[in-house]
């Protein structure tokens, strides 16, 4: 895929896959919003894009609601008039946790960030995409969406469910 001219939106970009991903297109995007939890962080990761010849801009935003998402697509649109590309690396894990011994409230906020996240993030891109009749979506997952663990059903669980929402969403679009 050539970057050149292209506005990515990565998710997580302050750290882990997401910093990587929005290091590795620096001096090749137009422009890289990248979104994250933790501001001085994104602001990191945006300085080391400018130093090597990038674009970006730093959102502080949480994928699991979906007015932060709707939020960040629009402040896109209206700053750089287009998304070209979607990379979908915000994630969070538990530590080693039997079943019995997750609450439900560190299981929602796994699914909420890891599965509905990528979910609302590809629900707010996929409108612009369609009218500009080009887009590109990345949906990380992990080996551990393939088979269970012990301990890590929470976190294994949302990357099986990555794993078949991109099939599905491949299907459709």
């Amino acid at each position: 895929m050539r970057l050149k001219n292209k506005v990515a939106i990565i998710t997580g970009g302050s750290r882990g896959i997401g910093r990587g991903v929005a290091e590795a297109f620096a001096g090749k995007v137009q422009r890289s919003p990248s979104w994250a939890g933790i501001r001085a962080a994104c602001d990191e990761t945006v300085a080391f894009i400018i130093k090597n010849g990038g674009s970006a801009i730093a959102i502080v935003a949480d994928v699991s609601k979906e007015a932060d998402v709707a939020w960040i697509a629009a402040e896109t649109l209206v700053k750089l008039n287009r998304i070209d590309l979607l990379v979908n690396s915000a994630a969070v894990n538990l530590p080693y946790r039997e079943v019995a011994d997750v609450s439900l409230d560190d299981w929602n906020r796994l699914i909420g960030v890891n599965l509905t996240g990528i979910f609302l993030c590809c629900k707010a891109v996929l409108p612009q995409m369609k009218l500009q009749h080009y887009g590109k979506i990345i949906n990380f997952s992990s080996i551990g969406g393939l088979s269970g663990a012990p301990g890590r059903a929470p976190y294994r669980a949302s990357k099986a469910a990555i794993i078949n929402f991109s099939e599905c969403l491949a299907a459709e679009v």
